[in-house]
């Protein structure tokens, strides 16, 4: 059975591109993603909609979801750091 996931996300100042292109080609990596769209919401805020092939198909792929996050967030540090 198809399953979908959403996720809102407010992305700092400046970082809009970076944030699009860590989630640019997911599909390559999240196995079982079947499609995904990201909806930009206004005032640095997305939202992301995504269909998968099943809801153990999702599951398995969380490491991975966490895992692009996780560099977004380490590169839009590095990004403030640099700045300051």
């Amino acid at each position: 059975m198809t399953a979908f996931n959403v996720v809102r996300f407010k992305v700092k100042p400046g970082m809009a591109e970076a944030f699009l292109g860590a989630h640019r080609d997911i599909a390559q990596s999240w196995s079982g993603l079947r499609h995904a769209n990201i909806i930009e919401a206004g005032e640095g805020r997305y939202c992301i909609i995504a269909e998968w092939e099943s809801m153990e198909a999702l599951v398995a792929s969380r490491p991975q979801m966490v895992a692009t996050l996780t560099a977004f967030v380490r590169r839009s540090r590095t990004s403030e750091e640099g700045s300051a």
